[in-house]
């Protein structure tokens, strides 16, 4: 019985391991297909390239964070009893004030 719990626990972190080498893979795939809409698309009109590279780096900016949110919700930091491994306090915090604006880091932290 006790072989069976541990091999249940162990097939169940390999997939929470794939699950989320997926998300993380995902929001760089997609932050990559934005990039290359927005930044090197020829057919836009020159006054509107401004407004597509800060469109391209917006989109960039919130898919690069959404992982770090991600781990802090579901690791329960984002109620302040879970630990993130690595990071000491507050560090994801900076990270994502790196990343936003201020305001958003409030609304999100």
């Amino acid at each position: 019985l006790l072989v069976f719990r541990v091999n249940n626990l162990y097939g169940r972190v390999a997939e929470a391991r794939l699950l989320w080498g997926r998300a993380v893979f995902l929001c760089r795939q997609a932050a990559q297909t934005v990039a290359t809409a927005l930044l090197f698309d020829r057919s836009l009109p020159a006054e509107r390239a401004p407004a597509s590279h800060a469109a391209a780096s917006k989109v960039c900016r919130y898919l690069a964070a959404f992982p770090w949110e991600l781990n802090a919700k579901l690791t329960g930091k984002g109620d302040g009893v879970g630990k993130t491994r690595g990071l000491r306090p507050g560090e994801d915090t900076d990270i994502l004030r790196v990343l936003l604006p201020a305001e958003e880091v409030d609304f999100i932290g």
